[in-house]
């Protein structure tokens, strides 16, 4: 904070009069508190309503000593402002109720200013969350005093800080002004302007909206207080009764609750059939670090800093926390806060962890690259969706070179359409180039572009474990080469433990798992299901499976047909030793299909070896297996009677 005394070009702020107004207000009742109200059927006791405000020149903890009352000629008494300066004071909201209470800091209705206009120069902020000293760099500009001045004067005071309070608790908030260094005084005359603040201090009871009789199955949107809730149209008959209640709310130093109640019909909405959208105002400048419905994380959520509003979608209600910290960013390097991901990356050096702070939603996707580095990308249980990522060939995360290890959370790559041409947005999530390596463990992706697939890798390397993708028309995973047909570096992959599941049908890439240019993709466990199960591409490639379970929903569990016209170097098909198998076999020479293992709901005979191999049929399925593990333990009564161990017979 930086003051200065002048004679010259210079404000004097003084606040003439502040003054604490409180009130209740149940329906349409006012009421003194401390007195019985009745309501209809309601009674509502009221004991004693118990706030206070204080304020300070400096900041101070809102348990400490030093905090004077908040009372006339106060808050900015005698300050002599010069171009660039800049005040800031601290105001604490005490509040010792047992009930929630809303504390409003406003620019009441009916202040006069003199008419020299040169309080349009002065710039107001404000912060309503407070831990430490600040500056107005670190605060919300307002605009400037003559302008709220003017709406203040109409109908209603404009509000510059709102604070809700749990019962016996405390917040301090900020607020600051500024005469910009670019103000320039047509004389040297001083400038003196005088203006109110005013608290207003209410007892928080749940505020309500309601909609009877809706004309027609139309989306419904209600509003109470800060928050807004969007029903769907699929949820919504004609002549549907809504109501929604939001109570208990409480903001403190990093936290924001409420509690939320749809009503549909007079029934409180427990399990919708459609995700329902929230958006709920916490104010603006902050970032999200956590967000929980009845005390389950909700791992997708869309926070604007711009204008404080906090989107997400929930099938049920009550109650929700937020927490947050003050200021912008969007990930962490130890204690070093970057205000973007991709800023995070590029100064990523090797063996740094990158944590996600927030979710985070935009247009363009991330660029990873470093050779030789190792970097790892926690995602601390958020969710980074990514609208269209043309800067990185439409994925959300596009890998150059060196290992990234991304662990931790959802990537949600956002596509539309039907077919090539009329699909848009992003491929999937992931493109691993020839220098490029990737780590997935414990994510969740999802995609809905045709054409495209959630991992693509390029002559890289890929390994998953516990990855769960969930494709719509595009695919899950495909394993090629750095340059298709040129006979370049291979690519290949290693698939542990995942759960893919791709769905509707366009083309080829409508397939759970799949390979080509020679590439090598190799599935030691988990479930895979789609259009296709697993698909070997016409420029061939190698499908390894050790077991896992494999469905396919409309087409073949396994197909491989190498187009020797065009790519007569390549050759491929699978090589399976384990795992399930529902769907039928589309294999064409030269592709082959080699099964020493597994078990089918078709008969897998034609691609099992003459020997060394039997084929079994049990409950509706064919079992493979080597004859090498058909044993029998033949126990010599004798020897066992001296306490040998029985003999292992081999066939």
């Amino acid at each position: 904070m930086k003051v200065k005394n002048s004679t010259g070009k210079a404000l004097s702020l003084s606040i003439l009069s502040t003054f604490l107004c409180v009130c209740m207000l149940f329906g349409m009742t006012y009421a003194w508190f401390k007195v019985d109200i009745d309501s209809g059927n309601n009674v509502i006791k009221i004991g004693a309503f118990d706030v206070n405000v204080y304020y300070s020149n400096t900041y101070i903890a809102a348990d400490a000593d030093g905090w004077t009352a908040f009372k006339d000629n106060s808050i900015f008494e005698n300050v002599t402002l010069i171009p660039g300066d800049e005040v800031v004071r601290y105001v604490k909201f005490e509040n010792k109720c047992d009930y929630p209470v809303k504390f409003d800091l406003v620019l009441p209705t009916g202040a006069t200013f003199d008419a020299n206009g040169k309080v349009n120069n002065l710039n107001i902020y404000t912060a309503d969350t407070v831990t430490a000293a600040v500056t107005v760099a670190d605060m919300v500009s307002l605009n400037n005093l003559g302008a709220l001045h003017s709406a203040a004067t109409a109908a209603a005071p404009t509000l510059l800080v709102t604070k809700t309070l749990a019962a016996n608790t405390s917040a301090i908030v900020a607020v600051g002004v500024k005469l910009p260094e670019t103000y320039d005084s047509v004389s040297a005359q001083a400038i003196s302007e005088t203006f109110k603040l005013r608290v207003i201090a209410t007892q928080w009871n749940a505020p309500h909206t309601s909609v009877t009789a809706v004309a027609a199955a139309t989306e419904q949107t209600l509003t109470a207080d800060n928050v807004t809730v969007i029903v769907p149209a699929a949820d919504v008959e004609k002549n549907d009764n809504f109501a929604l209640v939001v109570s208990n709310i409480s903001s403190t130093e990093g936290t924001f609750n409420c509690d939320i109640a749809l009503k549909k019909n007079n029934e409180t909405v427990e399990n919708a059939p459609s995700p329902i959208t929230v958006n709920i105002n916490i104010g603006k400048e902050k970032t999200v670090t956590s967000l929980t419905h009845n005390g389950t994380a909700i791992t997708n959520y869309d926070y604007d800093s711009t204008t404080g509003i906090l989107t997400f979608t929930t099938s049920s209600f009550s109650p929700f926390e937020v927490i947050y910290e003050t200021g912008v960013y969007e990930a962490k390097i130890g204690e070093t806060k970057y205000a973007t991901l991709q800023a995070a990356l590029n100064a990523a050096n090797n063996n740094d962890k990158v944590v996600l702070a927030t979710c985070i939603k935009q247009d363009a996707g991330y660029l990873f690259g470093g050779a030789g580095k190792t970097v790892d990308l926690d995602l601390n249980g958020k969710t980074i969706t990514v609208n269209n990522g043309a800067n990185v060939n439409n994925r959300a995360i596009k890998i150059d070179d060196g290992t990234l290890n991304v662990y931790n959370g959802s990537i949600v790559a956002v596509g539309s359409g039907t077919n090539s041409s009329n699909g848009s947005g992003c491929y999937g999530a992931f493109r691993i180039e020839a220098n490029g390596k990737l780590n997935a463990t414990d994510l969740t992706l999802k995609k809905s572009r045709p054409w495209g697939l959630n991992v693509k890798v390029l002559g890289g390397e890929a390994t998953l474990t516990n990855v769960t993708i969930d494709s719509s028309y595009g695919g899950g995973i495909e394993v090629t080469e750095a340059d298709l047909g040129g006979n370049s570096k291979k690519g290949k992959a290693t698939l542990t433990d995942c759960t893919f599941k791709q769905s509707n049908y366009f083309d080829h890439c409508s397939s759970a798992i799949s390979v080509s240019g020679g590439s090598l993709l190799t599935v030691n466990s988990g479930t895979y299901e789609g259009e296709y199960a697993a698909y070997v591409f016409s420029s061939g490639g190698v499908i390894d499976i050790k077991g896992g379970t494999f469905t396919a929903k409309s087409k073949n569990v396994v197909i491989a047909a190498i187009d020797i016209n065009t790519y007569p170097q390549y050759t491929g098909g699978f090589t399976i030793s384990g795992g399930d198998f529902n769907g039928t076999f589309n294999i064409t020479s030269p592709a082959y299909l080699s099964i020493s293992g597994g078990t089918f709901d078709h008969d897998p005979s034609a691609y099992v070896p003459d020997s060394g191999y039997t084929v079994t049929q049990s409950n509706g399925k064919w079992i493979v297996n080597p004859v090498n593990v058909q044993q029998s333990i033949v126990v010599n009564a004798a020897a066992a009677d001296r306490g040998l161990l029985p003999e292992l017979i081999t066939p």
